[in-house]
């Protein structure tokens, strides 16, 4: 949950996660989590309905991104990674 927050927090989307338990008659570690996300941001419309708008910093190409004065999303993506196997350890 608190990564999917990150997400939300970072990128202004909207993220689903799910965690998983192991079947009953499955391999009982394989605890797991899915985490959707829009690739575009969200705000609420002024009727209070959810609205999709432009395409999250992370989606975009590297050149648009250095335009923004962000680096390549390679970098952008191995931050996150780190971010989660911070948070895994805890």
């Amino acid at each position: 949950r608190d990564f999917g927050q990150l997400l939300v927090d970072r990128y202004a989307i909207a993220v689903d996660v799910c965690v998983h338990q192991p079947d009953r008659a499955g391999d009982h570690r394989n605890h797991h989590a899915h985490i959707l996300a829009t690739t575009r941001q969200f705000d609420f419309g002024p009727d209070g309905r959810v609205a999709l708008g432009k395409k999250a910093t992370i989606e975009l190409s590297n050149s648009k991104r250095k335009l923004l004065g962000l680096g390549p999303v390679a970098d952008e993506i191995k931050d996150l990674r780190q971010e989660w196997a911070d948070m895994a350890r805890m």
